[in-house]
């Protein structure tokens, strides 16, 4: 999904330097960590000369953050962001 190469081991930095520039400010590790509680941010990522659309879930606060490593679930929604623009165009209309 990220277009990264399996090492075993991904960083956040590695994650970061996909997110496309316009998200990133949302998308952060520190934007992310400002959440206690359930969050779902959604933004877009970079990946060679494709754009796709990333939902993350996961639970804010600095709790489970154990030896750097954070718990969450990333989902590629590009066809759903896609399918959902697709109906505002034709709405439009």
């Amino acid at each position: 999904m990220w277009g990264l190469i399996k090492t075993g081991e991904v960083k956040f930095e590695d994650l970061s330097a996909h997110i496309h520039p316009s998200d990133r400010d949302r998308a952060s590790f520190p934007a992310t960590r400002g959440i206690v509680g359930a969050y779902e941010i959604d933004f877009r990522i970079v990946v060679a000369d494709e754009i796709r659309w990333i939902s993350v879930r996961g639970l804010g606060d600095d709790a489970p953050l154990r030896n750097g490593e954070m718990f969450g679930v990333f989902l590629d929604v590009t066809g759903l962001q896609q399918a959902e623009e697709g109906n505002e165009l034709l709405a439009a209309r």
